[in-house]
């Protein structure tokens, strides 16, 4: 970023353009891998250079001199977090457009007086720096890109929205032997699919960049929180969206993973010091507000919300054609496993996108049965609520009418519990017929008390059994009805004559 805005400051002569060069250091004595980690970076550009102003910001720490463009002025000391030291040369112009260059190490022993700082006259004809990187720490091996591949998506997504300015300077990056030209790969399979939708949230306007990547360049669907033009923080999509849990394709078969860019003066307002989070509002608190100021803060969830109503839109097509296969996929389920929920399928439109692409038995009879509840939930209270406000209702046909709509919605209810009812007494018959046949590899029928299990748990009573657990329709629908019974208890440490039996032989 720095060389983004040196670039942008030395307002270079027409003919000239802005250059970075990004290249990549690997550690070379690890030859036994294919493919040595990298353990520093070389970045340079043809900027304004480190002239006296740039240079007294880089010796003061929280230095306001790129407050307006984001800066926050420790952006060198994470260098130090991540690398043993740094190597800066620059060369820039002094107030009489002389040439100088300034070179020194930048390293925790760094001393603001040392004379290496000092500008020397230079024999370079153009401004510029060059900034290297070098000894990556152990601890931050695991988090470093291994590949080109890799690094350049990471690039490209932390500097999207600056790349996106049609004044953005050429990039390369410069690994293994290779050269990448970051914005030819950025037009090519990123902003050729962009798209841009403006919002509110909290009378603060954000807008949602989307992206459809090729998989090469990504690995899964990510939605972005940017500030400065820099991505601070990312949502993965699939713990929002059950659609976007693996790669998608579009219509013309060419398989993408989807990236959100959310930006808005309100993030870069609210970016922490170190640029790794925001002040965000917590949403149980509806009148949390920042110290000294005159506006709430925004909970995360309710900016998500309205960038995920957008994502969606934006994937429609997408998201309509897994539906239709999703769709087809529960029908079958419930007409052939399922008929109690055949009366949520026209329904279906409010709870296919809870599911996901390719839903499991288990995940289909989840959600289904959590619909079914939700329903029956629903009815209950406006069951009630029509019971509690028909005294004060006047207008008959009102009345009528709400509640003509409420039976209708009681009566699907009503088919689908009747289907499921149904569907259980012809398991129970079918264990029936079972136990009452001679099994083809034994002499001997089963005993009674696999039939009495059936009918109702022996040993038990009325009491401790739920009408789930006992199937007395078999022998008469009436005794579903009884008041109380006790079946094949022990009285004494003798057995009980049981009422059930004795009364039908």
């Amino acid at each position: 970023m720095n060389s983004f805005q040196a670039i942008k400051e030395a307002k270079l002569p027409t003919g000239t353009p802005g250059r970075m060069t990004v290249e990549v250091v690997r550690d070379g004595r690890q030859l036994d891998l294919e493919v040595p980690p990298i353990s520093g970076f070389k970045v340079i550009d043809n900027g304004i250079g480190l002239d006296d102003a740039n240079y007294d910001s880089f010796n003061t720490a929280f230095s306001p001199h790129k407050l307006s463009r984001g800066g926050k002025g420790l952006g060198r000391f994470t260098w130090l977090k991540a690398f043993a030291f740094a190597r800066i040369e620059s060369t820039f112009k002094d107030d009489d457009g002389a040439l100088l260059t300034r070179a020194f190490t930048f390293d925790e022993n760094y001393d603001v007086d040392d004379l290496r700082g000092l500008p020397k006259s230079v024999t370079r004809h153009a401004t510029g720096t060059t900034i290297e990187l070098v000894e990556l720490r152990p601890e931050y091996h695991g988090q470093c890109p291994r590949t080109s591949e890799v690094l350049i998506q990471k690039l490209i997504e932390h500097f999207i929205l600056v790349l996106m300015d049609e004044e953005c300077p050429a990039v390369q990056v410069n690994d293994l032997g290779l050269k990448h030209n970051l914005k030819e790969i950025f037009e090519r399979d990123y902003k050729a699919t962009a798209s841009a939708y403006p919002f509110e949230v909290g009378g603060y306007s954000f807008t949602l960049h989307g992206f459809r990547l090729p998989t090469s360049r990504a690995t899964k669907h990510k939605l972005v929180y940017a500030a400065d033009q820099r991505s601070v923080l990312s949502d993965r999509l699939a713990d929002h969206l059950p659609n976007l849990t693996s790669r998608l394709e579009d219509y013309d078969g060419k398989a993408f993973f989807y990236l959100g860019i959310v930006q808005s003066p309100y993030l870069t307002e609210h970016v922490n010091t170190n640029r790794t989070d925001f002040e965000f509002g917590n949403p149980d608190d509806a009148e949390l507000e920042l110290p000294l100021s005159d506006h709430k803060l925004i909970p995360k969830t309710d900016i998500r919300a309205s960038a995920l109503a957008f994502v969606e839109d934006d994937l429609k097509d997408v998201i309509e054609t897994i539906n239709s296969v999703k769709l087809d996929r529960i029908r079958r389920y419930v007409q052939e496993e399922a008929p109690q929920y055949r009366m949520l399928l026209k329904h279906a439109g409010s709870f296919l996108n809870k599911i996901t692409p390719t839903p499991s038995r288990s995940e289909m009879e989840g959600i289904l049965h959590r619909e079914l509840f939700l329903r029956e939930t629903e009815l209950k209270k406006d069951s009630t609520r029509i019971i509690r406000e028909a005294s004060k209702i006047t207008d008959y046909e009102s009345y009528h009418k709400e509640f003509t709509e409420f039976l209708d919605r009681y009566n699907e209810l009503g088919v689908s519990a009747l289907a499921q009812y149904v569907q259980h007494r012809r398991i129970i018959l079918d264990f029936l017929e079972r136990a009452v046949k001679l099994p083809e590899d034994k002499k001997n029928y089963p005993l009674e008390k696999v039939v009495h299990q059936l009918v109702f748990p022996m040993q038990h009573s009325s009491e401790d059994i739920p009408s789930s657990e006992q199937n007395l329709w078999m022998i008469d629908e009436r005794l579903t009805f009884h008041s109380f019974i006790s079946s094949d208890k022990r009285n004494n440490g003798k057995r009980q004559a049981d009422p059930i039996w004795r009364g039908l032989r």
